[in-house]
């Protein structure tokens, strides 16, 4: 198999994992579940998580190892080696857990929460594999294997923060921290994709204005995706609040955070319809450009549904996953306008 095939496959592959991810985590936060596995990277101790709620409650008789979780009276506790336990609670076994106070199960939040971690780690299998063909095979553009070194560095650090933001039980501002760190995955892999996939070995000619004003529709959609992030944080807090009824109320508690991301999908429309109108004009229209406006006005869409119908929950996963979607075709778009030089006449360079 050729080099670029090779890679190609195993970039898709990662991208796809990587958008799963993405998917995952916010079906993770629109259900509430961030908090199901109360430990990491295991989950109440165990590599496959509790299925019933006697799993998680103290027994007599019973073996423990180490490191599995209890919730007893209230409290999480860890047991502090292998043992068996007696006919009574025996505090010298157990260590309250000392990372955070949260002590609850609910089965369906724990395996929300574990399915999202557990694409995460396979999301790593095809990073290390792209890394290693990028050396062996790309070391004559040294741009793609110190772009691919470069994701699995955000990778680890994405993973690490996860880890971070559990024991911290979801702390804000590290949630946003958290999701900058999966845009640069996806931009990485997004790169890799349209330095090396055969489809898009040519460059699309076009003036340096439009050029400029599509690496900036791009950088505004990353703005979008942090802003809504943020936004997203403000309605957890306003969710635990309300204990998920008096959603029409829901909107009227967010600060200005909330307009400010309204009314720059308004900027952002504007601009992607301008580079849009700009290359239907010079007729040289593709599948990329026709991806981007259907993710474009599929987020719009999506975004009218939770403003004017009360954050329904099942939209708030499509939302974040269309923006990346978004996000990514216009990505493999700048890579495409940005390998040609800048022309008065724009045309397709083969």
């Amino acid at each position: 198999m050729k080099a670029n095939a090779l890679m190609t496959r195993w970039a898709t592959i990662g991208l796809t994992l990587f958008l799963l991810v993405v998917l995952a985590g916010s079906v993770v936060r629109s259900t509430g579940s961030g908090m199901g596995c109360p430990d990491w990277p295991k989950c109440f101790g165990y590599l496959i998580p509790p299925t019933e709620m006697h799993q998680v409650n103290w027994h007599p008789e019973r073996e423990y190892k180490r490191g599995q979780m209890i919730i007893h009276n209230g409290t999480l506790f860890v047991a502090k080696t292998s043992f068996t336990t007696g006919s009574m609670f025996a505090t010298g076994n157990w260590e309250p857990y000392s990372k955070h106070n949260y002590a609850n199960f609910v089965v369906h939040h724990t395996w929300i929460e574990f399915i999202n971690r557990l694409i995460g780690a396979l999301s790593g299998l095809p990073m290390l594999i792209v890394v290693g063909i990028s050396w062996l095979k790309f070391r004559h553009r040294p741009i793609i294997p110190l772009l691919a070194t470069s994701g699995l560095v955000i990778l680890g650090l994405v993973a690490w923060l996860g880890k971070v933001v559990v024991d911290g039980h979801l702390i804000p501002g590290q949630i946003t921290i958290h999701m900058l760190g999966a845009l640069l995955l996806v931009f990485v892999m997004t790169s890799i994709l349209g330095l090396v996939k055969e489809k898009y070995n040519y460059s699309l000619a076009l003036p340096k204005s439009l050029k400029i004003t599509a690496v900036g529709a791009l950088v505004l959609t990353l703005l979008q995706i942090l802003l809504g992030t943020q936004v997203r944080e403000q309605m957890d807090e306003i969710m635990f609040y309300f204990k998920e009824v008096n959603r029409v109320h829901w909107i009227d508690q967010l600060d200005y955070m909330f307009y400010v991301h309204r009314s720059f999908s308004i900027l952002l429309v504007l601009i992607n319809g301008y580079v849009l109108l700009k290359i239907r004009q010079l007729q040289i229209w593709s599948n990329l450009h026709s991806l981007i406006a259907m993710f474009l006005g599929l987020e719009i869409l999506i975004g009218i549904i939770l403003a004017y119908g009360h954050m329904p929950g099942w939209a708030q996963p499509p939302h974040l996953v269309v923006s990346f979607l978004l996000f990514t075709m216009q990505a493999l778009l700048v890579w495409r306008v940005l390998g040609a030089k800048s022309t008065n006449r724009p045309e397709v360079a083969g």
